[in-house]
């Protein structure tokens, strides 16, 4: 700030010299013109150089008075910069006794801090470095624990958030599925005649013509002695269906020879395969679905004639099929390709009586043969627990097939028999040894078992859950797999007060 005032001073003194200058030079250079006027006013004339000189000493009176003005406004600014160069010079005393002020306080404090340190290292027998890390291990301490609950407070909440999240999304996606209920079909197919000496013909000399039939169609004749009425029997729908078709036109055409039966079968045949493509156009359409082979055309056609605890297998698949599309609407994700999984999902149940394998593998077998998405073949593979869930769309199928099947109406089983095998189950897993709690889930689905810690180490809860299904598998009459959970574990609580 001193500097900068002495700056300031110097340049207002080196601009009034200049101004001094130029007013000396200014009247030497209009007293040079005056002489040259005068001696030009004697030449003209004696008028002329009066007159140019009134006009000379008017402007020279005019100079001088700019000039004078001028001087004034330095002398002022010269007044102002001495004052400030002095209140300048005021200010660096009294910043200079403060910074001496300061650096006396300073030296100060480093003399107590120095006793206090002394003083705690005698008192603790800690020191310094000791001492911090004594005080940041509690502080950390102390910041894990508030963290811990923070974190903890957090996790409840956002489970809570998270499930009553879901509970409303599948409350709405299940509101707006409106499927049949439980399907009427069984294993038998029923023809009836028109009278009791067709049967005769259908069975033909020394049974020549029910072989034929049956070899013919791949299914079981039951000619019994209720009254005009024929029973087909087959575990495959289609065959069942085809055999049936074939016995209506041979009855009612009444000519049943070997020849016939088997042109009427092969014609049954087409006209049921005809059927199913029929059936696979209007579900892929239904459900707006495209680029499908033929393959997989016939296969999802065929699951029209197919029950699933007297549910119709194809009418379940477009149902998980809409389900997932809106969940995947609802999560932001791919509804299309989620309604593609959804409606393939059991299309291994077409061939699975042909296979040693689950229909979930079979299904995504067929899928991968016929190049559908890896993605797509993922989540058919896993829907059923055969192998891990890979994606976001395989955890999506396991809730929609869920859904699906324990919606009320869905599946047929009756309140009395559901209740008598839960009731069976819990039973079970009570009776063995380290068995503290067993729990019925989902309808039978799951089976949830708690087992003394103290009693039962990990591999004895392994060990149970191995017994568990043994047991299941060879005294319980179920339809669905039983998912069977172990549970072991300690709790540790203490009280504060």
């Amino acid at each position: 700030m001193i500097l900068s005032g002495v700056v300031l001073r110097l340049v207002f003194r080196r601009s009034f010299i200049i101004a001094d200058r130029e007013a000396k030079h200014i009247l030497k250079v209009a007293t040079q013109e005056e002489e040259l006027i005068r001696r030009q006013a004697y030449l003209d004339g004696e008028g002329e150089w009066q007159k140019k000189e009134e006009m000379l000493r008017h402007e020279l009176d005019q100079k001088k008075n700019e000039l004078i003005h001028e001087q004034v406004f330095l002398d002022t600014e010269h007044v102002k910069l001495k004052k400030r160069e002095k209140d300048l010079e005021e200010q660096s005393r009294a910043v200079f006794e403060r910074d001496n002020h300061l650096r006396g306080l300073e030296r100060a404090l480093k003399e107590q801090r120095t006793t206090l340190i002394n003083h705690l290292n005698a008192v603790t027998g800690l020191d310094a470095s000791s001492a911090k890390q004594m005080l940041f291990d509690q502080v950390k301490l102390d910041c894990e624990n508030e963290v811990r609950l923070m974190k903890k407070d957090f996790q409840m909440r956002a489970d809570e958030e998270l499930e009553e999240k879901a509970k409303n999304m599948l409350i709405t996606v299940m509101q707006r599925i409106a499927m049949p209920v439980t399907s009427s079909l069984v294993n038998i197919a029923r023809v009836n005649l028109s009278s009791e000496d067709i049967k005769g013909r259908l069975i033909g000399k020394e049974g020549r013509n029910i072989r034929t039939f049956e070899n013919a169609t791949g299914v079981t004749l039951l000619i019994d002695d209720t009254p005009n009425t024929v029973l087909v029997s087959s575990f495959d729908p289609v065959r069942r269906e085809i055999a049936r078709l074939a016995l209506e036109v041979l009855v009612n055409d009444g000519r049943i020879q070997p020849a016939s039966i088997e042109e009427e079968v092969a014609k049954a045949r087409e006209q049921v395969d005809a059927t199913i493509v029929r059936i696979g156009q209007q579900a892929l359409s239904e459900a707006k679905i495209f680029n499908v082979s033929q393959e997989m055309l016939r296969l999802l056609g065929s699951l029209e004639f197919r029950l699933s605890n007297n549910q119709n297998t194809l009418k379940h698949s477009l149902e998980v099929a809409y389900l997932c599309s809106m969940l995947a609407s609802e999560l932001g994700m791919d509804a299309e390709l989620a309604k593609r999984i959804g409606l393939f999902h059991d299309i291994g149940k077409a061939l699975d009586h042909e296979y040693e394998e689950g229909h979930a593998i079979i299904g995504a077998k067929i899928l991968e043969r016929n190049n559908e998405p890896e993605i797509v073949v993922s989540a058919v593979a896993s829907h059923h627990g055969d192998k891990p869930v890979t994606s976001m769309y395989g955890a999506l199928l396991l809730v929609a097939d869920a859904v699906s099947a324990s919606r009320p109406g869905a599946r047929s089983e009756s309140a009395d028999g559901l209740v008598r095998r839960m009731r069976e189950l819990e039973t079970l897993c009570k009776s063995i040894n380290g068995v503290v709690e067993a729990f019925v889930l989902q309808a039978g689905r799951e089976i949830r078992v708690l087992v003394a810690p103290e009693k039962v180490s990990d591999d004895g809860a392994r060990q149970i859950a191995h017994s568990i299904r043994l047991k299941v598998e060879d005294n319980v009459d179920y339809k669905s797999p039983i998912r069977i959970t172990v549970i072991r574990e300690n709790r540790f609580v203490e009280t504060a007060r």
